[in-house]
């Protein structure tokens, strides 16, 4: 049984693997594994120690128990991607989420269909974890803006902001995601910051991911507009927490995620100016973000 070590923001999965062909398929789907533990957490103030297990039916995804005893639904759906679906259940007697491992994966781990599944598994084990930690993951792209900082943008499919990413690699920008992003604060009570994920739906677009974590300077949550690229500025907590949780990528119905999920969209807003982005399908239309006030 080998192990390696996979950090997704400030996560850090432990990977147990049986069979070695796991092994390049894990390196080749994450960039971010390693043969051992880093000498530091990828957070200092605050990591949840997650371990993958493949066996030979199922993965089961081990936790501390404050997580498993957190979540009181006995199981849940994932998120069916490319015909391969499952599900994540809590086992509390051994203190671990235990998900579903399709037996496709299993049978072809180096597959397309492998890789995309293995990758929003992960994603979805995010989901859960996320908010438990005061952060959230969503449905969104997210780019480092030179002078003015990390610069979130959440909506839904077909709503512009994959094209956005792109044009924010054309100008030399580093990408935090462009279908899922993860918005967690340092420590539990910290400035949230936008971490790199490899979860990218263009693969071209992978290239541009940011090294490290940046502030989180601006939601803006883009329109397609044909008039002229501009911002409006939102400050209406009662329109702007709810639109946040409707693009969040919260899997698990428990109570206590629920929970969380709503506090972390409401420190999200307290910390974040959050603006409506009406922009023009052209590359220049992330000039706009000049107008933002400089980071302090």
């Amino acid at each position: 049984m080998d192990t390696i070590w996979l950090e997704l923001g400030p996560f850090l999965f432990r990977v147990e693997l049986p069979q070695s062909k796991f092994i390049a398929f894990f390196h080749d789907a994450f960039p971010t594994v390693t043969p051992r533990p880093p000498a530091t957490p990828p957070s200092a103030e605050f990591s949840w120690r997650l371990g993958v297990e493949i066996r030979a039916e199922r993965a089961a995804v081990a936790e501390s128990v404050p997580l498993v005893e957190r979540l009181s639904t006995a199981s849940f759906p994932l998120e069916p991607r490319h015909a391969l679906a499952g599900e994540i259940a809590p086992d509390r007697q051994e203190a671990r989420l235990v998900a579903t491992w399709p037996e496709e994966v299993l049978a072809s781990p180096t597959s397309l269909k492998a890789v995309w599944h293995t990758r929003f598994l992960l994603r979805d084990i995010l989901s859960i974890a996320a908010p438990l930690a005061g952060g959230l993951v969503f449905h969104a792209s997210a780019y480092h803006h030179p002078t003015r900082g990390g610069i979130l943008t959440p909506a839904k499919s077909g709503t512009g902001k994959s094209t956005l990413a792109r044009f924010a690699a054309e100008k030399g920008w580093r990408l935090f995601g462009d279908e899922a992003v993860l918005a967690a604060p340092r420590g539990h009570d910290g400035p949230f910051l936008l971490h790199p994920l490899p979860f990218f739906a263009d693969a071209k677009l992978e290239a541009h991911r940011g090294p490290t974590p940046v502030p989180l300077a601006a939601v803006c949550f883009p329109r397609q507009s044909t008039e002229e690229n501009r911002l409006e500025p939102l400050a209406d907590p009662g329109e702007i927490i709810p639109e946040l949780l409707g693009l969040a990528i919260v899997q698990q119905p428990a109570d206590v995620v629920n929970r969380a999920a709503m506090r972390a969209a409401e420190r999200l807003f307290e910390q974040a100016p959050c603006y409506r982005l009406h922009f023009r399908n052209q590359p220049g239309c992330l000039d706009v973000f000049e107008s933002l006030p400089n980071p302090t």
